[in-house]
């Protein structure tokens, strides 16, 4: 009888330890579906801060020569040649952020699948250094323009005009870029932490 009853409590014991296993795997899952939901919601969160960046400086290339450009033309006597230039450059910048804006729109964290979303990621960092490449290409050449014209001027002021405002420009570029590869980084990294939690 005492046989009997402690095979019985070994059964139980078994039974018990079985169900404590499966208990634990399925907190272990459901740890892993709640770690993969918020770090799709942090992504989530870093792919619009990526978007309305790119937006608001689409937006910003195609006014600025609106409003700055005529200064080069009345106040500086530069030909209109210049201004067209200057709008060009800043136009060709801002259909740059829109397409940058486009490949963000399509990184759907949704529907895809993680893969998918890290692929298109580097789509976007990829199509991001193309554009920094084209914009130094396109913009040395129209700063040289405008900087022989302020030396042919000579007036002191408009050279440390010039040059000040060069500087906080390269300044303001320099965050803004720093900003978005960091964004983009951190977006790769919520990416595949989903990836990791999920297997």
């Amino acid at each position: 009888m005492n046989s009997h009853t402690s095979y019985n409590n070994i059964e139980d014991l078994q039974r018990q330890w079985q169900a404590m296993e499966l208990r634990v795997e399925d907190l272990e899952r459901r740890n892993r579906i709640l770690a993969s939901r918020l770090n799709e919601n942090r992504a989530c969160g870093l792919r619009q801060k990526l978007m309305n960046y790119r937006k608001r400086s689409a937006i910003l290339c195609i006014v600025a020569p609106l409003l700055l450009a005529p200064v080069l033309v009345r106040s500086l006597d530069a030909s209109w040649y210049l201004y067209v230039v200057y709008t060009l450059f800043f136009w060709f910048m801002g259909l740059v952020n829109w397409i940058i804006y486009r490949r963000i729109s399509r990184i759907d964290l949704s529907s895809a699948n993680t893969g998918q979303a890290l692929l298109y990621v580097y789509d976007v960092r990829r199509y991001v250094r193309y554009g920094r490449l084209a914009g130094w290409c396109f913009a040395i050449p129209v700063l040289v323009w405008i900087f022989s014209i302020f030396y042919e001027i000579g007036d002191p002021a408009i050279i440390c005009g010039g040059w000040l405002g060069l500087l906080i420009g390269l300044a303001i570029g320099v965050c803004a870029d720093y900003r978005q590869r960091r964004l983009l980084r951190q977006l790769r990294v919520e990416l595949e932490l989903c990836d990791s939690d999920i297997r």
